[in-house]
């Protein structure tokens, strides 16, 4: 089963696309609902304010733009759904419930040349590695911290102890 709602984008992947539900029941009832929300998919990010406004003004002029290679306007959705069997007083079928959402999301592909990779590749190693010094200051702490506690219980290995005045110092202290 394919199920679709606007024109066909090619890497547009639907949730219900290639499904196949069989029962062996007589009665059963198969409910799906649907959340649409309207999609622009365009590759030419010098479209976006175009775009919107043909969106807000549905008789603005340029409004061929969604139908031309470069930009289209289609849907996408989300899917969740319940399948039981169902009494032989009720009615079984396939039923789907859909809410279109007050929302239109856009996707523009764009390439920002090798200069732009490179500047994100070293952002993200950047990130990484501050990540990755946080945790270490985190850790070292921690051990920092335990093996104060160690200390001072006396359980670390090679402690030299005192005794003064009836009170135990290490030689930490």
């Amino acid at each position: 089963m394919d199920m679709s709602f606007g024109p066909y984008y090619p890497s547009l992947v639907n949730p219900l696309d290639n499904t196949v539900a069989t029962t062996e029941d007589h009665f059963y009832k198969f409910q799906y609902y649907l959340s649409i929300v309207p999609t622009i998919y365009t590759d030419d990010a010098s479209l976006l304010p175009l775009l919107e406004a043909v969106n807000r003004d549905t008789d603005h002029p340029a409004k061929h733009v969604f139908h031309s290679s470069h930009a289209v306007k289609t849907n996408q959705y989300a899917v969740t759904s319940q399948s039981h069997k169902v009494a032989e007083n009720y009615i079984p079928g396939i039923f789907v419930k859909f809410d279109i959402e007050p929302i239109t999301l856009t996707v523009a592909e764009e390439w920002g040349g090798f200069f732009r990779l490179l500047v994100r590749l070293v952002n993200v190693i950047s990130g990484v590695m501050v990540a990755g010094g946080w945790a270490w200051q985190m850790f070292d702490w921690g051990m920092e911290i335990w093996g104060r506690k160690q200390r001072s219980r006396g359980e670390g290995m090679g402690m030299l102890r005192t005794f003064s005045s009836g009170k135990e110092k290490t030689a930490f202290d």
